[in-house]
Parts: structure tokens; sequence; C-alpha cells
């Protein structure tokens, strides 16, 4: 059929537009959120049962099944996203020309260039979250009817909820737009000038790139440029897990003739989950054993008369409250400590993570509810627990050469932080105040301004601490900055940890996270690359 399209004079609200396809979207998310749910609990309990009546050999075969049935979920969603957002461009820009036929077609062209990547990207994921199960009890030596159950919670709607609400939402976000896409390459023969245009959706949960990339323009053939990386079109692969996942911008297609006009954003509300139930952290069954994840018996100040339940919801609200959404992500996909508590006194409390073989002592953590250790200790635990050295005692930011040659980097381009450089920290990161002394030699009261422990802005504290783990203990030392000083860094691989927890948690804080990435960009860098790879792997 010969392409014709209609050639009333256009006129498009951005913001209508931005919000038409975020509403379209979200129905079809509610729809296959349920689905994804109901999927992982099939496979939890498919590969639980298997390894209750096959062993490890029947588990292996189980897995390699995985793959076709998110097939059969995925493919049906896909197709009919495509069809109604394709049907979409066709009604105000063609007079007829899609067809069921034309709507098969995209869909192969989504699946072959986008689509089998993201089934094999879930499948593997899943393949590993099974697999981490099953190692950590044989590790635990627990008999396999305790690793079966094991499995089943971990796949139960209680934490697949999270996951399968994130991948509905991304994929749906991929192939709607996908097919708006393809849509404007096919209008793009008839109107060799078109160009596309960004539009975020743009309330409090915009991320900042993307609410920079609104409005932006460019012809059909080039790519936008969002956050440094190039895309053509929202929910492009190519623009990384950090603009993909839970993405809602559109893009619109304009020409010569077409007038944009863009209003106030609307609020719109965040997707509602399926039976949705608060997150609490929660001891996985394996460790059931051990006690509740959460033990705090001496409950003052804001837990004092609190329950049980409600201190472990004030630990995870204190922790998500100083994450990102991509650290959030990585906080749900990595396993929880064995036990979070208090030690010390109120004046004086302690805060510490501690890995160790034994299994009654090992992954504590110890940390109140004041200031940021709970989330800078929670920085120790992701450290630990996703270290890929193979060895217990060693985190990941200590055997990894990359973050060891960014740390370095960062040191050597600092003039490996002479005292003139630290002296520059603490008048950055410090407050100063007037004060006065009595000259004895005249008896005249002489002002002049003081340095103090306090620090200027929320965060420095943990900036502090990073610029006393690049000095080895220096600043906190000579220079009475926020630290751990040399003795302590002197111990084998302290100053990457050190370094590695706090940016844990500052990334939330943009004031913070900005003199970090001003001083030490190298460290920075590789720090973010980890946790997006981490979020991924959900």
């Amino acid at each position: 059929m010969q392409l014709a399209y209609k050639r009333t004079k256009k006129k498009i609200d951005a913001r209508k537009e931005a919000y038409t396809q975020d509403r379209i979207r979200r129905g079809f998310e509610r729809g296959i959120t349920q689905r994804l749910i109901n999927y992982f609990s099939k496979i939890g309990n498919g590969a639980a049962k298997a390894l209750e009546e096959s062993g490890t050999v029947g588990f292996d075969v189980y897995l390699a099944q995985s793959r076709p049935e998110l097939e059969k979920v995925l493919k049906p969603h896909w197709y009919e996203v495509i069809k109604t957002f394709a049907s979409r461009v066709d009604n105000y820009l063609f007079v007829k020309r899609a067809d069921n036929a034309f709507f098969t077609e995209l869909l192969d062209k989504f699946v072959f260039r986008v689509g089998a990547n993201h089934i094999s990207d879930i499948d593997v994921t899943t393949r590993k979250q099974l697999q981490r199960v099953l190692l950590a009890g044989q590790k635990d030596g627990l008999p396999l009817t305790e690793i079966s159950k094991n499995i089943r919670e971990r796949f139960s709607p209680k934490f697949s909820r999270s996951r399968s609400a994130t991948i509905a939402r991304t994929e749906t976000h991929s192939a709607a737009s996908f097919a708006n896409h393809q849509q404007g390459i096919e209008y793009q023969k008839l109107q060799p000038n078109l160009n596309k245009q960004w539009v975020a959706v743009n309330d409090d949960r915009t991320r900042e790139a993307h609410r920079i990339a609104n409005g932006q323009i460019v012809p059909m053939d080039e790519a936008f440029i969002v956050d440094g990386r190039n895309m053509q079109y929202t929910g492009d692969p190519n623009g990384g897990a950090a603009n993909v996942i839970n993405c809602r911008c559109a893009v619109i297609y304009v020409d010569d003739e077409t007038q944009v006009f863009d209003d106030t954003p609307p609020v719109v509300a965040p997707l509602p989950l399926p039976n949705p139930t608060p997150r609490a952290i929660n001891a996985p069954l394996r460790l059931a054993s051990l006690g509740p994840l959460i033990s705090i018996s001496r409950r003052t100040g804001p837990l004092r008369g609190k329950s049980q339940a409600e201190i472990t919801r004030m630990y995870d609200k204190k922790l998500r409250d100083a994450l990102t959404p991509i650290t959030e992500k990585v906080y749900d996909n990595v396993p929880l400590p064995r036990l979070i508590t208090i030690e010390g006194t109120t004046a004086n409390p302690k805060g510490y993570y501690r890995v160790s073989q034994s299994r009654t002592r090992d992954k504590k953590l110890v940390a109140n509810l004041e200031g940021q250790t709970l989330e800078h200790e929670y920085g120790h635990h992701i450290d630990f627990t996703t270290t890929d050295s193979g060895k217990w005692d060693k985190a990941w930011s200590e055997t990894n050469t990359a973050f060891k040659n960014a740390f370095a980097l960062d040191r050597a381009k600092l003039n490996e932080l002479p005292p003139s450089t630290l002296k520059g920290f603490k008048q950055d990161l410090y407050v100063t105040e007037a004060a006065s002394r009595i000259n004895t030699a005249t008896g005249r009261e002489v002002f002049y301004l003081r340095e103090t422990d306090k620090v200027k802005k929320e965060g420095y504290q943990l900036v502090s601490d990073i610029v006393d783990a690049m000095s080895a203990g220096r600043f906190q030392d000579n220079f009475s900055g926020w630290g751990h000083g040399i003795k302590y860094y002197r111990k084998e691989g302290m100053i990457y940890k050190e370094t590695y927890a706090n940016l844990f948690a500052l990334q939330n804080n943009k004031e913070a996270l900005a003199y970090v990435d001003k001083y030490f960009p190298n460290v920075s860098t590789v720090f973010k690359k980890r946790m997006l790879e981490l979020a991924e792997d959900d």
C-alpha cells in the first residue's frame, strides 16, 4: 500500500502527548507486572521441585527451560504494545497504512534488535539468582529440602514484585518507543526534513539527565545526546541502564508544518503495583534459624517504645531515603546482611561492618539511625557481598584493578595531596567561626577566624572521609578532618574500602556528589559504573 499522510496543519501539545503515552503504557504495565510475578513464582517452584526430585542435575536441566517460558510472557505483550503505539501514529500521520502483517513485522524487528537481548539479560539474571541461593545453601551445609524452601521464598511475590514492576515498565517503554521510532522512519520517506523532539514527563520522579534533555530537537537521522550517551529514541538500549530503566519520556516527530507547545507539566502518579505490600528488610528464609535480621535490645531515642516490625521499617526507610533509583536497585538485588544491630552507648554509638568465616559472626552490620552511619556501613556490605575475588575476606574495591587505578589517578591529579592541598580541603569542607583572645603583651583583644570540626553541608563528612582515605589518614591526624587516621589506613585495602562505602552513602546528595566528581572524578566514575552493573543484575 502506498504511503499517504494527512495534510492538515498539526499542533502538538508536547506535555499532553507525554502524559498520554505514559498513561497508555501504565495500563499495559499493570497486566504484565502480574504475569511476570506469576512467571517468577512458577520458575522458583519448578526449580525447587527439580532440585528435590533430581538433585543439582535436575536443577540445571530445569534452568534451560526458563528462557522459552519468558518468551511466552513477553512476546505477546510486546506485540500488543507495538500494535497500540504504531496505530496511534497512523491515526494522526497517515491516511491508512498499518495492518496486522505490519505489526508482526515491527515485532520481528524489535525482537531481533532489542527484545532478544532483553530476554537473555533477564533469563541470565534469573539463573544467577537461582544459582546463588543454591550455592549459599550448599555453603551453609543445608539439606536440599531446606534449599528448595529458600528458592521458593526468594521467587515468591514478596521478593519478585519489585523486579517484575521494573521489567514491566522497561519492556513496555522499550516496545512503545521502538514502535514510535519505526513509524517516524516511515514518515521521513514523505517528509525528508523530519525532526524529533525529546519530551520528559518533568515531575518529581524525572531524573536530572532527562529533565535536561527535555525539548532537545534533532534531525531524524541524528541521535539525542542524553547524559553523554547517543540515543535514537527514548528507551534506546544505547543509552545504558541509567537512561533506560524506569524511563517515562516520549519522543514526538515534527515537520515544518508542526506547531509544538509545552504547558506546565502535570504530576503523574506512580504505577500502583498489584496487591502492594510495604517493603521492609526481611531475613531470607535460610537465615530464619539465626533470629530476626534487625536485633535491637537497647531501644532509646527514636526507637523507644517501637516494636520489632516498626524498627525494621524505620531502618529500611532510612536506607531507601538515602539511595538513588540505581543504588536502590542494588540494595534490592544484593543479599541482606545476617544481622543489623546497635552497639555502644547513646553518647558514643559504634558503627562497623564485619565479615567472618564464622556463620554466627559473618555479615554483621552495626549502626544506629543517626547521621549517615547506616548507609555508609551498608556500602561496606555491598562491597564485600559483590566481590568477585573468590575470597570471603576481600572486598570488590580492594581487588578491582579499575577502581584501584582510578583511585591512584585521582591522588596523582592532586599531587598526592600535600599539606597545602589538605589545608584547602579543610577550608572548603569545614566551618570557620570568629574567635578572640587577649594578647598578653599588649593586653588587647585580638580577633581571628578559627577552624571548627563542623562541616559546612550535610554529606561533607563523607567527602572528608574520602579525602582522609586519599591522604592515607593524614587529613584526620594533621588537620583534624573527619576520617580514620594514619594508623587505620596502614591496614591493607582500607583506603579503597572506605572510599567505596562513602561513595555509596553520598550518591543521593547532589552537592556532596558534585564536590567528589570535581576532585575525584576517576574513582567516582568507576564506582557509578559498578552500581549500574549491580543494578542491571536483578
